[in-house]
């Protein structure tokens, strides 16, 4: 939609750059790790909406913004496996992954931890819902433990119908990422979309 603002929020800076620009800004963003790679990465890319009614229309803003950094990426010559909630369907966290003895948690569980420990980035799509990330993505995340994660890059789009961009959620996220040993770049970036 014409004029919707969407925000790269990675840290307190922002400026505004073209849609078209927002592939450098993906990965001009990360870690060392990942500007100095020659191979193509795989990159977990984990949406946080499960939202399937709107307002707005289409509801699912998170699979749009995320579509969009997933070609950005692909475009640039990385994998990505989008990790959707709503595909995924985990319950709400009783046990996580690393709590269960080997081969005793649930197939879907240890399937999505082999696709997550297979990532060699992360990348979160957030939306802000009251100022916070989206208890879906919360969710996903609590379900594994550090080592899943640790040692690994990760970014943060986030994305809201405000003038803020998500950049409350990207915040609130941040601190979840780095006690899973997530390393975060300083940087941020808006995109505006434009028709």
């Amino acid at each position: 939609q014409a004029g919707t603002s969407h925000k790269l929020f990675l840290d307190g800076m922002s400026a505004i750059l073209p849609t078209r620009l927002v592939t450098t800004v993906l990965l001009r963003c990360q870690s060392a790790r990942l500007s100095t790679s020659t191979q193509p990465l795989r990159i977990a890319l984990l949406l946080g909406s499960t939202r399937t009614e709107g307002p707005p229309k289409p509801a699912n803003v998170g699979a749009r913004v995320g579509a969009f950094a997933a070609a950005a990426l692909t475009g640039l010559g990385h994998t990505v496996d989008t990790v959707d909630p709503i595909v995924e369907e985990l319950p709400l966290l009783v046990k996580p992954q690393f709590a269960y003895a080997a081969g005793k948690a649930p197939p879907s569980l240890d399937a999505l931890y082999d696709r997550l420990l297979a990532a060699d980035a992360y990348v979160m799509v957030t939306p802000e819902y009251n100022h916070a990330p989206s208890p879906a993505l919360v969710n996903i995340l609590n379900h594994f433990g550090s080592s899943v994660f640790s040692f690994k890059p990760s970014a943060i789009v986030s994305y809201s119908q405000g003038q803020w961009g998500g950049c409350r959620a990207a915040v609130g996220l941040r601190p979840i990422l780095s006690e899973l040993g997530e390393m975060q770049p300083r940087c941020s970036r808006d995109t505006e979309t434009k028709p």
